[in-house]
This record gives C-alpha cells, sequence and structure tokens, in this order.
C-alpha cells in the first residue's frame, strides 16, 4: 500500500513539476502570458486537491497505526494484569 501511495505521490510531483517548467517558458514568452495564468491556477487548484487527498491517506494510516499500537498495549497490559494475579 505505502509504495502505491508513494508512487502516486511521486508522479503528481513529478507532474507539477513539468507544469512548473510550462508556465515558466511561457512566461519568457509574452506570447503566451494567459497559458502562464491558466496553468498556475490549474496547479494551485491541483495541489489543494492533492493535499487533501494525501492528508486524509496520512491520517488513516495513522489512525491505524495509533489503534494497533493501543491494542498491543492493551494486550500487553492484559497480559502482565493477568500475570501479576
Amino acid at each position: 500500500m505505502a509504495k502505491r501511495d508513494n508512487k502516486v505521490i511521486m508522479e503528481v510531483r513529478a507532474s507539477r513539476a513539468t507544469m512548473e517548467d510550462k508556465a515558466v517558458k511561457a512566461n519568457k514568452d509574452n506570447k503566451v502570458i494567459m497559458a502562464k495564468v491558466d496553468n498556475r491556477v490549474i496547479m494551485e487548484v491541483m495541489a489543494k486537491v492533492d493535499n487533501r487527498v494525501i492528508m486524509e491517506v496520512m491520517a488513516k494510516r495513522v489512525t491505524m497505526v495509533k489503534a494497533q499500537m493501543l491494542d498491543t498495549i492493551v494486550r500487553v497490559k492484559g497480559l502482565m494484569a493477568t500475570n501479576k494475579i
């Protein structure tokens, strides 16, 4: 799961980097100022969506890890309690 997520994030970053390059090239070319503006708007929208998605994935993963850790701690405490008795 983590491998696939990383690949997706890397692909998103790569596509964003190429878009930024295009925006810079468009910026140099005065004829294509509109393209630069459009690219920046699209990139901002993509970044917002990507960040939200990535945050949600991270949050789910963190809560899962926390749940597993708590479960383990509860089990260990349970074992220790039964051993003491």
